[in-house]
C-alpha cells in the first residue's frame, strides 16, 4: 500500500489515520492525479468504511472523474455517517457535475437540516488588488482535506503566498 499510494519503501505499514489518507489524496487531486487519488481513497475506505471525509473526499473524486452513480453513494455513506459541512457541499468543484441531481438535494437537505435549517451564503469577494490575496479557493481544498481550523489555513496560505504545497508541508509536519 504504502510503496504505490505514499512511494514508501516496501513493507512500509498503511496509515493509521484517516487523515493520512484524505491529506494523500488531496494532493493527488490538486495535482489533477484523479485516477490516484480514487485508489487511495478506496484503500481508506476499506481501512475506515465509516468515515465520513474519506467518503466525502470519494464522492468528490468519483464526481470528477464522471461516476455520478459512484459519487452519490460515496456522498450517501458520508451522510449516513454524520457528513455535515454543508458549505463543502455546495461549493466544492469537483461535485459540480452531480449538484443538479435530485438525489445530491435529497442529501443536502439531510445536511441543511441538521444544522438546525441554517442556510449558508456565498460571499461574493471583489477581485483582489494582489495576485493570491484571496485564498478562498485554496482554503475551500484545504477543508476538504480535513483542514477545518481557518484562522491556522489562512496564515500559512498568507505566509506561502497560496502555495499549496508549501502549506499541506506544514500541516502534515504539525
Amino acid at each position: 500500500y504504502q510503496r504505490r499510494v505514499h512511494g514508501a519503501d516496501k513493507g512500509a505499514e498503511p496509515p493509521r489515520r484517516p487523515c493520512s489518507v484524505n491529506i494523500r489524496a488531496g494532493q493527488l487531486r490538486l495535482q489533477g492525479r484523479f485516477e490516484e487519488a480514487l485508489r487511495v481513497l478506496e484503500e481508506g475506505e476499506q481501512m475506515f468504511p465509516q468515515n465520513p471525509r474519506i467518503q466525502f473526499n470519494l464522492a468528490c473524486v468519483r464526481a470528477a472523474l464522471g461516476d455520478a452513480q459512484g459519487s452519490l453513494a460515496a456522498l450517501g455513506s458520508a451522510v449516513e455517517n454524520g457528513f455535515s459541512a454543508f458549505p463543502q457541499l455546495q461549493r466544492c468543484p469537483d461535485l459540480a457535475p452531480i449538484r443538479n441531481l435530485e438525489e445530491f438535494g435529497r442529501l443536502l437537505a439531510i445536511v441543511q437540516q441538521r444544522r438546525g435549517g441554517r442556510r449558508v451564503c456565498q460571499p461574493v469577494s471583489p477581485q483582489p488588488e494582489t495576485p493570491n490575496a484571496d485564498y478562498s479557493e485554496q482554503l475551500e481544498k484545504l477543508e476538504t482535506m480535513g483542514f477545518v481550523n481557518r484562522d491556522l489555513t489562512i496564515s500559512l496560505l498568507a505566509e506561502y503566498h497560496g502555495d499549496l504545497q508549501q502549506v499541506l508541508a506544514v500541516l502534515v509536519g504539525r
